[in-house]
């Protein structure tokens, strides 16, 4: 059984999971009366619905020919699980019965003439009564002659109240008579919209696969003002207010109407559920937003045939031109991203929600969760990377002066230095740092390319390089910190330890790399961040340890996470807790562990409100083995987890909710919460081997294998395992 084969076409069901059904608008329809027993209709026939023939039959269609109450249940009929449903199903019906008494019974004369007829004054003083009675559509399916200046006048009246009129393009489409034009709507529908353009609305036919109906005057001169909807074999056709339908022996068929009377009831639905959704919306921005979201059809663009093309609810429901936030100047596009989150925050876009209210260029109000605007951390393979490096540190120096330098051979390098040991090969330097011993209890250190923590580490008898994945529990690789220089101080207090002081800054190389949809190319942004660390370190024989506060000042970015738009704050400030134990039970065994505690918190701008602190963690753990298993050989074990948001969100003071009586917003509290579902873990196990030929090194045998749940975070990744054999040959 076919039924409501007009709301699936026209995607009505979008508009009503949005709530929009039609409650509380009021539709007129001039027509040759209405069922006032139809389960369809029940309940809902507006107190002002009458015969504005003024002859007293009274709106019932007991005498007519149904096509009222089939137009009207196109409209509106009711969602009760029989016959057929209505695109505005909840829409109160103004009936106006309008044709001439008899005429829709009187079988005498020529074929062609028999059928309702309706009088001009009649439709008029229907329009006026949809006027008095606040309706916000009228549909005509009705059509003939050019319409006198009474009829005329009554549309202008009711387009200057807000009203809309919907009227049928014809059904002269295949006609041969010389006095039909086949390529232009009837001159009936014509009149009307010269009478009041911009606030009616002429429908052609369509079917159900798109293709225009044989029957229908096409779009013609008045293409811009001519949308299509539904109008062959609709379901269906009504008498006596109930579907008519025959048990046949392949099973039940219903019968079912065609004609642009029965496509124009479709955009009138259409029309009440934008009217019921958006009620800040004009009569004139309805027609403009039906005719201008119409789903092309035929040739592409607004053509003679289609007009502006098919009737399309989805479209129209959908936010259309420049989005703002409500109650603000700031824009947002629902097509670009608000910014993208950083390594320690995973897949916390994946459970966050942080909606707030949005307009689109008619003012009208939509939820949009700002969480799910941004993008996810970029995720990259890590051991494919640290394999291919041929990064190599060399340092050299005397008691009093220490120099390192860390190149990366490069026979395309724009300012090669060149080394001995490179037999005259090129390199590029990536990072260097000197130090310098002041007096017997000081030192100072200058780096660039390189932190303070990463020129300077006291206490700290961990060797480095044993691990390719697994990072110590200090490392910034997920935040993305890309340091240009540092400077260090360290003070030798003897028996009391150690103390360090250092600066630095440079890039968050993780926030600013851009994708320019226009360039097609990486942009960089110029996103920066200074750093100010103090340590403290005490070495005791087999134990050391060591304590540090870092101060992470970070120019446009919060923990390496950029945000733009209504989103774009003044970046962040970040203090980091962290410590160090070491311990060598014995010879050739060092146990460490580090802990990590970030505090950040995030700086105002656009709708980001002073809240509260966005917590961090990281933690490692290592056994090292010297002689583990042959003579100078190596062997690591470390377990981590790489830096991770334990709780906290950006708190944005935004709008909730709208009011259309007002056009105002209400702001509350809303959070984007950045804490991920995923959390990492990380064991990676690595041995080493010198080899030498005599007193000569001819280089490193490793072999590291790892195994990490969660990958960056990432609750629903898969487990990512891997291992490699390297031979490495020093210069």
């Amino acid at each position: 059984m076919r039924r409501s084969d007009g709301p699936a076409y026209h995607s009505a069901v979008t508009a009503w999971r949005a709530g929009a059904t039609g409650r509380g608008v009021t539709v007129g329809v001039v027509d040759s009366g209405f069922s006032n027993s139809s389960p369809e209709f029940a309940g809902r026939f507006h107190p002002l619905s009458t015969d504005v023939t003024g002859n007293g039959r009274g709106y019932d269609d007991n005498d007519a020919d149904d096509h009222g109450t089939n137009v009207a249940a196109i409209i509106l009929a009711a969602r009760n699980d029989q016959n057929t449903v209505g695109v505005a199903w909840e829409a109160t019906l103004l009936g106006l019965r309008a044709d001439r008494p008899g005429s829709c019974t009187d079988t005498s004369g020529d074929a062609d003439e028999r059928g309702c007829r309706f009088a001009d004054s009649a439709i008029a003083a229907g329009i006026d009564r949809a006027v008095a009675a606040v309706a916000r559509i009228v549909n005509l399916s009705l059509g003939g002659s050019t319409p006198t200046a009474v009829l005329r006048n009554a549309v202008a009246r009711a387009a200057a109240a807000g009203t809309i009129i919907v009227v049928s393009a014809g059904n002269d489409g295949d006609s041969t008579d010389a006095g039909d034009d086949p390529n232009n709507p009837d001159s009936f529908a014509i009149g009307l919209l010269q009478a009041a353009p911009g606030a009616v609305l002429i429908v052609g036919a369509t079917d159900e696969t798109d293709s225009f109906a044989a029957f229908s005057n096409r779009a013609g001169s008045y293409a811009n003002d001519y949308i299509t909807a539904l109008g062959v074999r609709v379901c269906c056709d009504y008498e006596n207010g109930i579907v008519r339908q025959e048990v046949r022996a392949d099973g039940t068929f219903v019968f079912v109407i065609s004609g642009t009377s029965f496509a124009a009831p479709q955009v009138a639905g259409a029309a009440a559920l934008l009217a019921q959704a958006f009620p800040n919306l004009t009569g004139r921005q309805i027609v403009n937003l039906l005719l201008s979201t119409a789903r092309d059809g035929g040739t592409p663009g607004t053509d003679a045939t289609f007009g502006r093309g098919i009737l399309d609810i989805a479209r129209a429901f959908a936010p259309q031109g420049q989005t703002m936030v409500a109650g603000s100047s700031e824009t947002l596009s629902l097509n670009t991203a608000v910014g993208g989150l950083s390594g320690p925050m995973g897949d916390a876009r994946s459970t966050a929600r942080a909606e707030a209210i949005i307009l689109d260029s008619y003012g009208r109000a939509y939820v949009a969760d700002l969480a799910q605007l941004a993008n996810d951390p970029v995720t990259r393979p890590q051991l494919a990377p640290a394999l291919a490096a041929q990064i190599r540190t060399m340092a050299g120096g005397t008691d009093r002066m220490a120099i390192t330098l860390t190149v990366l051979p490069d026979r395309s390098a724009l300012n090669p230095v060149h080394y001995d040991a490179f037999a005259g090969q090129p390199a590029r330097a990536l990072a260097g740092a000197v130090a310098l011993r002041i007096g017997r209890q000081g030192q100072l250190a200058l780096g660039i390319a390189r932190d303070a923590s990463g020129i300077m580490r006291t206490g700290d008898p961990l060797p480095s390089g044993d691990f390719l994945i697994a990072d110590r529990a200090d490392a910034g690789r997920l935040i993305g910190l890309d340091p240009a220089s540092g400077a260090a101080f360290a003070r030798d207090l003897g028996a009391f330890g150690t103390v360090v002081a250092g600066i630095d800054g440079g890039r968050v190389s993780a926030a600013r790399r851009v994708f320019d949809p226009v360039s097609r190319f990486d942009i960089r942004r110029d996103d920066r961040y200074s750093r100010l660390t103090m340590a403290y370190a005490l070495d005791q024989g087999d134990v050391s340890a060591d304590a540090r506060l870092s101060w992470l000042d970070e120019e446009r970015t919060v923990l390496g996470a950029r945000f733009s738009g209504p989103l774009a704050g003044g970046g962040a400030a970040t203090l980091f807790a962290d410590a160090r134990l070491a311990w060598q039970p014995g010879p050739g065994w060092i146990i460490a562990a580090d802990w990590r505690e970030g505090r950040s918190r995030v700086r105002t701008g656009g709708i980001l409100a002073d809240g509260g602190a966005i917590r961090t963690r990281a933690w490692s753990a290592e056994v090292i083995r010297a002689g583990a298993v042959l003579a100078g050989d190596r062997l690591a074990l470390r377990v981590a987890q790489p830096l991770r948001v334990t709780s906290g969100a950006l708190r944005l003071y935004a709008p909730v909710s709208y009011d259309y009586a007002s056009l105002s917003a209400t702001y509350a509290s809303v959070d984007f919460n950045l804490a991920p579902s995923g959390q990492e873990r990380v064991v990676e196990a690595a041995w080493s081997l010198p080899l030498t030929v005599g007193e000569r090194s001819r280089g490193t045998l490793t072999l590291n294998s790892y195994w990490r749940t969660h990958p960056d975070h990432f609750a629903a990744a898969d487990d990512d395992v891997g291992a490699a054999l390297r031979f490495v040959m020093g210069f």
